[in-house]
């Protein structure tokens, strides 16, 4: 009985040794970065963002290593028949995105134009799985969608029209999004489960996890980095426009985008889950970060260091916790982001 035990005493002595190791990178990165940027010593900022670099990567490894393990997900059969073969249907889900990319960020200058692209899939989804479709998961995808128009209207009145058709898609994508994470089990929308308390604990750790990692994208901020979309964050309160990003590209790249290829994969991988689970990670981060920077394609190095940083946390983020914790830690860097973009034009 000893012996049988050993194993599971060593895996939480990882756990929480990977634990204080977070807590504690998270800690000093936060303290270097906010003494180096309020006492302007670079050396200092320096520093911290090496702790904040060490920070994620800690992140990855210990929500990598977090319950539940893809061979504790349940199994499910395929919802498209065609291509039994993993890597077959890996092959062409690859060859989709990389094409998709094409289309909209070579040929037609704007990689975002794969969003509303995405809406395609989703109402083929939707019409497959029309049988499964309530009254809870349309109010679902209702409020997600209202959510964010009333962002959207909130900060950019002037561009009602837009705010209505991104909020349509929206609506497609969350509705698809949860009919596969119903039929999956991937994992949770506390939310939509009728955990309140459950959900708000998520949307306040996903802020906490967020904040070193928020600090390291601020210190990286300077005035001659400043987008088209900073200019207009000349008051405090508008870095709440944070929640729009937060909302569209979770729902988008994670609820929707990551769900399915979930969905394709782990069905042609029955003894290997975790590679399916890991290529749907992959491939969703890849698409996502394509469609922020472009130019990654002709700097791979860059595409890796964002991925890293950026994308791979929030994918495990929503994978081993839930779809909230993912949008509160978008929102927290976006929101710092913002707010730093404030000081910055004053």
């Amino acid at each position: 009985m000893e012996h049988n035990l050993e194993p599971i005493r060593n895996h939480f002595a990882l756990k929480d040794r990977l634990t204080v190791m977070l807590a504690l990178l998270g800690i000093a990165s936060s303290i270097f970065i906010g003494i180096g940027l309020i006492l302007k010593i670079d050396n200092l900022k320096g520093l911290g963002m090496l702790f904040a670099m060490a920070y994620i990567l800690v992140l990855i490894w210990w929500l990598a290593r977090s319950h539940p393990k893809a061979t504790e997900r349940p199994d499910f059969s395929p919802i498209i028949k065609l291509f039994n073969s993993y890597w077959i249907m890996l092959g062409l889900i690859s060859i989709l995105a990389v094409l998709a990319f094409i289309l909209t960020g070579v040929v037609m200058g704007n990689g975002w134009i794969m969003f509303p692209l995405s809406t395609l899939p989703a109402v083929a989804i939707l019409i497959a799985m029309r049988k499964q479709i309530n009254r809870k998961v349309i109010l679902a995808g209702i409020i997600v969608s209202v959510a964010f128009f009333s962002v959207e209207f909130i900060f950019q009145p002037n561009d009602a029209g837009g705010a209505v058709i991104n909020a349509l898609y929206i609506a497609c994508q969350a509705w698809a999004g949860i009919l596969l994470l119903n039929y999956t089990g991937l994992t949770k929308i506390q939310f939509y489960d009728g955990h309140i308390l459950k959900a708000l604990q998520s949307l306040c750790w996903g802020c906490v996890l967020a904040f070193p990692p928020a600090l390291f994208n601020m210190a990286l901020m300077t005035s001659n980095r400043l987008t088209e979309l900073d200019p207009r964050f000349n008051q405090w309160w508008k870095a709440f426009y944070a929640l729009q990003p937060g909302i569209l590209e979770e729902t988008w790249a994670r609820l929707f985008l990551l769900t399915l290829f979930y969905v394709l994969l782990r069905p042609r991988s029955p003894q290997k889950p975790q590679r399916a689970l890991t290529a749907a990670l992959i491939i969703s981060v890849f698409i996502h970060g394509l469609a922020h920077y472009p130019q990654s394609l002709s700097d791979p190095v860059s595409a890796i260091f964002i991925a890293l940083m950026y994308g791979i946390p929030l994918g495990l983020i929503y994978i081993k916790r839930d779809y909230e914790s993912a949008i509160a830690y978008h929102f927290f860097i976006d929101f710092v982001r913002f707010a730093f973009m404030v000081s910055l034009i004053k």
